[in-house]
Parts: C-alpha cells; sequence; structure tokens
C-alpha cells in the first residue's frame, strides 16, 4: 500500500486537474454563449433596419431602400451578408456576390439562431426571422463571419489555459506542503513509537490529532495491560521462588542425615541436584529484584560508570 501522504498528494493533484478542466471548459463556453449572444442581438436589430428599408409595391418587384442599409452589405464577401425571401423572390445583398445562402423557413413572428457555412467556406452566424408586410410574408436571413470572432476566441482559451495551469502548478506545490505540515504530528507519533522501542519512554502522547487519537488510547492500554501482566507474572515467579526456598531447605538437611550418609552416591547427587535448584531460584529472585517497573521495551541493568542523568540504566537481563 502506498504511503498515506502520496494517496493524498495523487487525489488532490486529480482532483484539481478536473476541476481546472471543468473550470477552463465552462468558462469558455460562457464566453462563447455571451459573444454570439451579442453578435444575434446586432444581427436582430439589422434585421429590423432591413425590414424597415424593403419596399413592397403591387406594381413593382420588391426592392431596398439603399440608403437605409448599412455599406458593410455593400462589400464584397465583407463577412456580413443578409438574404430576403418573399415568396418565390429573393433579394441578396451585394457582399454575397453570387453564393447564396440555405435558410430554412420561419413563421412569421417567429426567429431562430444557426451555424452555417459562408459563400468562402467561413463559419457564420445566421439569424432567421419571420414577418408579414403588407400581406406578404417575409423572410429575412442575416448572418456575421465568426472566423474573427473564433480567433480571438481560440487566443483566449489558449492564454486562459496557460494562466490555469500555471495557478495548477503552484496550488499543487502549496498542497504538497500543506500535506507535509499537516502530516507532521504523525511523524512525531513514529518517532515516539521508536523511543517506546528503545525504552526511552512508557507511553506515548495522546496530544495529537483526533483522528488519531483513539488508535493511540488504545496503544497506550495495551501497553498498561503488558506491563500489568509482565508484573504479575514477576510476582508469581518470586512468589513460587519463596514458596519452593523452604521445601529446598529441608532436601539439604535431608542430605546430611545419617541414612543418607550412609549411601554417598546417593548423597553427593541428591546434593548436586538441591545446589542446582537453588542456584537456578536464587537467580530468578535476583532478576525479578532488578527488573523492578522496567517498561515494555526497556532493558535495565549497571553501566561502568552510572547511568546518565535522566535516563535509565540499560542491561540485557538474558
Amino acid at each position: 500500500m502506498r504511503s498515506l501522504q502520496a494517496r493524498l498528494t495523487t487525489s488532490l493533484i486529480v482532483s484539481l486537474v478536473l476541476l481546472f478542466l471543468l473550470q477552463w471548459w465552462i468558462v469558455g463556453a460562457a464566453i462563447r454563449s455571451l459573444t454570439e449572444s451579442y453578435v444575434v442581438s446586432r444581427l436582430r436589430h439589422d434585421t429590423e433596419n432591413i425590414l424597415a428599408a424593403l419596399l413592397i409595391s403591387e406594381t413593382a418587384p420588391p426592392s431596398l431602400d439603399p440608403e437605409r442599409i448599412d455599406p458593410v452589405y455593400k462589400r464584397v464577401f465583407s463577412g456580413h451578408y443578409y438574404q430576403i425571401r418573399l415568396g418565390e423572390a429573393e433579394l441578396r445583398s451585394r457582399s454575397l456576390w453570387d453564393q447564396a445562402l440555405s435558410i430554412p423557413s420561419v413563421a412569421p413572428g417567429d426567429q431562430t439562431t444557426l451555424h452555417a457555412a459562408g459563400p468562402q467556406g467561413q463559419p457564420l452566424l445566421l439569424s432567421v426571422s419571420g414577418f408579414k408586410k403588407r400581406d406578404r410574408e417575409v423572410t429575412i436571413a442575416v448572418a456575421e463571419d465568426l472566423s474573427a470572432v473564433e480567433a480571438d476566441f481560440r487566443r483566449f482559451q489558449v492564454l486562459y489555459g496557460l494562466v490555469s495551469a500555471a495557478i495548477l502548478g503552484i496550488l499543487i506545490l502549496a498542497q504538497r506542503r500543506l500535506i507535509v505540515v499537516g502530516l507532521t504530528p504523525l511523524e512525531k507519533t513514529r518517532r515516539e513509537v521508536l523511543s517506546l522501542e528503545r525504552g526511552e519512554i512508557d507511553r506515548l502522547r495522546e496530544e495529537v490529532p483526533s483522528e488519531v487519537q483513539p488508535l493511540i488510547r488504545e496503544i497506550n492500554r495495551l501497553l498498561e495491560a503488558m506491563h500489568q501482566r509482565l508484573q504479575r507474572s514477576r510476582n508469581a515467579l518470586g512468589n513460587v521462588a519463596h514458596a519452593l526456598k523452604g521445601p529446598l531447605t529441608l532436601l539439604m538437611q535431608l542430605a546430611d542425615r545419617e541414612e543418607i550418609k550412609r549411601s554417598p552416591a546417593l548423597q553427593k547427587d541428591l546434593k548436586e541436584q538441591t545446589e542446582t535448584i537453588r542456584h537456578l531460584l536464587e537467580r530468578e529472585l535476583k532478576r525479578a529484584r532488578l527488573a523492578g517497573r522496567v517498561q515494555p521495551g526497556e532493558t535495565t541493568g549497571p553501566r561502568r560508570g552510572g547511568p546518565p542523568p535522566g535516563r535509565r540504566a540499560q542491561t540485557n537481563l538474558s
């Protein structure tokens, strides 16, 4: 299993990258929508001007008042186009030259906006509106070239992406530092566990973050239980040793009785075994006395020159 720091770092990096990608897409979509809304409002304003300039007569074909038409519609392939449909008749802006726009049929009072290809293949935003003038249905389509807008939008996306990437890198470095600082209490606890193993302390500090405090308390309770069990075992060993000293003394006295002396080999064997048992008991009693209140992981015993101040003396009881 990877370290907790690596898991947190990976999770946060993935989250930040996904968040910035989502933000980049949302901001781009919002700006595109706002830009197109502005272009559509301008196209509809031009549509109203064209409708006002449209001349319909019973005796003449439909025409437009040239004084009321923006000159931009008169320049060939200027990027601003209109197309008017009155039944079978059509009027097109000079900017279209000999090209025609593919426009849908729209009922009077309705409006629609769509993207289409221009006379030179450029992207167009097309606003189509339906009207009724002098009892005749009129469809007016006004379009604008979005090439310049798309180029500006792409530049904005690249610039915004670079700025976002720089901010993302700064945030990743900052969050890595924050994770290291946030995990400092765990590092202190790890060092305390090593000190506990060496016998320098007898319990862990419980002044730790609330997330790991229950674990530290359980470890301290376990240490206390182990110490109590060890102390009971030593007490029991000492009690057994003391209890056996009396019978052992009697055995040694029995070895000096006359009936035992008559068998020197038996007397020698009895004394040797009794002395061995006595030696073992004395050794265990000394070990129990020397151990005192040694904590788990701690060793005690004499050191040449005495123990250093503030530290328990250490030795190996084995």
